[in-house]
């Protein structure tokens, strides 16, 4: 979900469009969505997308005399836990049990002395 607050008061009273594309810098691509708003007098702008992993560019264009243009970097980098999880599961376990077995061996060497 993309929240987009409108700090500049300007903007709140115009015509707002939203356009996300692929890429930053000179390496824009396609454009991934796009969102056209005329009611936003509380200078909150909601829209929902599903974005993949990768580079973006985020331009809010105010329709307005003069048009203000806004352009903003995003960086969308999603991690699976799940996976995470299961890679660090052998480790955890092995980890686990040179615990014990030191602790077995250590108290055993204790009661033999």
């Amino acid at each position: 979900m993309l929240v987009l607050d409108l700090v500049d008061q300007a903007l709140r009273d115009m015509p707002i469009i939203i356009k996300i594309v692929r890429g930053s810098g000179q390496a824009l691509s396609d454009t991934v969505t796009s969102l056209y708003s005329t009611n936003h007098s509380d200078g909150v702008i909601k829209g929902e997308f599903n974005l993949d992993e990768g580079q973006y560019t985020l331009f809010v264009t105010g329709e307005g005399v003069p048009p203000l243009h806004y352009e903003y970097p995003l960086r969308i980098q999603m991690t699976n836990y799940k996976d995470t999880f299961f890679t660090a599961v052998p480790y955890i376990i092995t980890f686990l049990l040179l615990a014990l077995f030191t602790d077995k061996l250590l108290k055993r060497r204790r009661t033999q002395h």
